[in-house]
């Protein structure tokens, strides 16, 4: 951090810490005790410098004898540092896919809600499993070979056509890229995980296309731009609004599905003119659609990239 420990003692953490991250921080830290887990907070704290870096603090409370109102937390921290993907290396999204972060030998260290569609699998209940649990025997050579090749040559690799047993010996096949952070030694993974064919033998196209239109969206093409800016802007806020945009997009979705559906069936039946009327009765009234979100772009699929972001914070 830079500074000397005679620089930082009596000072407050108030003037250490990111404004923005201050609330988060202090009511994280009033609201721990004793005898809860241990505390684990990620914000921006500043050098002796003036820049600020992300640091992750854990630590526990620990209260004086019974009786004495002496109260301390004691805490440990390093710096969090920002892994880079470049957008125009990223997949388009497909309707069964999910991602994963892993370490270089391959441990399951996050994985997001769409796991449990591939992997039949809780999301937290695959955590600090293995790929190679999965894995079938015949490809694990491979595997080893992808994660060596990715950790010496980033920024990516693919692994095609792999063949994954379930714990309920049900077979599927899945594409993954993954994805080197750019770290001179990394300490981590990002996968892509794409459901090609799934155990009843039902086949799936993937997308071979990037999100390279949405390059000009972030600065120097880095998907975790945002959390590189010293903005005054909370970046648990952020995540949040990303969530709650996420879900409104899913629900519009679901609506234009369905309403989709229904003027099919009907216009099948010979009822398009009533079905029309309704449609844009609906449209204006029930259920108003926010296009706030679109920017001025071709193609206008900017709710692909939150929800990625949505997915590595849930």
């Amino acid at each position: 951090m830079g500074y000397e420990s005679k620089d930082l003692q009596g000072k407050n953490i108030s003037e250490l810490v990111h404004p923005s991250d201050l609330v988060f921080v202090m009511r994280e830290l009033r609201s721990a005790s004793s005898n809860e887990s241990n505390i684990n907070i990620v914000c921006r704290f500043r050098r002796k410098s003036g820049e600020y870096i992300y640091v992750e603090l854990r630590g526990h409370v620990y209260e004086g004898e019974i009786g004495k109102r002496t109260r301390c937390i004691v805490m440990s921290g390093r710096e969090k540092k920002l892994g880079r993907i470049s957008i125009s290396d990223m997949l388009y999204p497909d309707s069964e896919e999910s991602w994963a972060k892993i370490s270089p030998e391959g441990l399951f260290l996050f994985n997001d809600t769409s796991s449990e569609r591939i992997f039949g699998i809780n999301s937290k209940d695959m955590y600090a499993t293995s790929l190679f649990d999965f894995v079938a025997a015949e490809h694990k050579e491979r595997v080893r070979h992808s994660l060596k090749v990715v950790f010496a040559a980033p920024p990516y690799t693919d692994i095609h056509n792999l063949d994954l047993v379930l714990p309920n010996k049900d077979r599927i096949q899945v594409h993954i890229r993954v994805y080197n952070d750019c770290e001179s030694i990394p300490r981590y993974f990002y996968c892509q995980i794409k459901l090609l064919m799934n155990k009843f033998g039902e086949k799936y196209a993937i997308s071979t296309n990037t999100l390279s239109e949405f390059e000009s969206m972030f600065k120097n093409g880095n998907v975790f731009d945002f959390m590189e800016r010293d903005n005054f802007g909370s970046f648990y806020y952020e995540i949040n609004q990303l969530k709650v945009q996420n879900n409104g997009l899913k629900e519009q979705l679901s609506f234009l599905l369905n309403d989709s559906d229904k003027y099919s069936d009907d216009k099948k039946k010979g009822h398009s003119s009533t079905v029309s009327s309704s449609r844009s009765k609906t449209d204006s009234s029930e259920f108003p659609l926010d296009y706030s979100y679109l920017p001025d772009h071709p193609y206008n699929r900017q709710q692909d990239v939150p929800s990625f972001l949505c997915r590595l914070f849930e």
